[in-house]
Parts: structure tokens; C-alpha cells; sequence
């Protein structure tokens, strides 16, 4: 199965754009959510809890990870 941002928002619940957007640093996830990304994305929890630039980087370069170990993937949502 390939992996996209979908398929990674569906495995924790939410929607694609609501994911794009908690990456992106539009939105910030309660607490219950972020850990779960923290735990699908092997990254720190303060990582998706607090926005910065160093953050928001983090976030990106976390869910592009993921996305990467898939080889047929041509779903990005976010700029490089």
C-alpha cells in the first residue's frame, strides 16, 4: 500500500486538509491528536504542540519522511 497524506491523515483520524494544515502551521491539534501524530511520525510531541519555525520545519520534514518510504507517491500537499 502506498503511502500519501491521505492514507496517513485516515490512519489518525482526520481529514487530508486538516493534516495539511496542522503541518503547514495553519491549524494546532488538541493534545490527544498531537501525540498521535508524534507517535505515527517518530517525532517529538512539542514538535506538533508548539509553532515555530524550527517546528513548523520539523513537521514538514516528519510527514515528507513518511511519505518518501512510499516510491509510487504523488500526493504532496505542502511547498518544499
Amino acid at each position: 500500500m502506498k503511502t500519501t497524506i491521505t492514507s496517513t491523515a485516515d490512519k489518525i483520524g482526520i481529514s487530508q486538509g486538516y493534516l495539511s494544515n496542522i503541518v503547514l502551521g495553519r491549524r494546532r491539534p488538541n493534545p490527544d491528536l498531537a501525540l498521535k501524530i508524534s507517535q505515527l511520525t517518530q517525532t517529538p510531541l512539542e514538535t506538533w504542540l508548539f509553532k515555530s519555525e524550527k517546528n513548523l520545519e520539523l513537521r514538514k520534514k516528519a510527514v515528507k519522511k513518511r511519505l518518501q518510504s512510499s516510491p509510487r507517491n504523488h500526493n504532496p500537499v505542502w511547498p518544499s
